[in-house]
């Protein structure tokens, strides 16, 4: 597994529409969209800050060893800053 982190200087509404058009870009589709806020408001009500998960599938990208068909699989996980912007 690879991980990669970067910080952002705009909203966070900036940085899901950045990103969705990045992964667009790179011929990926967004498969699913978690919102991490909602999903646990009622578990973690101390989650504040805007936190959302998107997993995405490219065929366009070849693995090696792979046969024809398989889906690349990329989650990004982009969280708001302390001011919930």
């Amino acid at each position: 597994m690879q991980f990669f982190s970067t910080c952002a200087s705009m909203g966070f509404a900036d940085a899901v529409a950045a990103t969705k058009k990045a992964l667009e870009r790179q011929k990926f589709a967004i498969l699913t969209e978690i919102d991490m806020r909602q999903a646990l408001k009622e578990v973690s009500p101390s989650i504040l800050r805007p936190y959302l998960i998107l997993s995405a599938c490219s065929t366009a990208i070849s693995i090696p060893g792979h046969q024809g068909g398989r889906c690349n699989r990329f989650n990004a996980a982009l969280r708001g800053g302390d001011s919930g912007a």
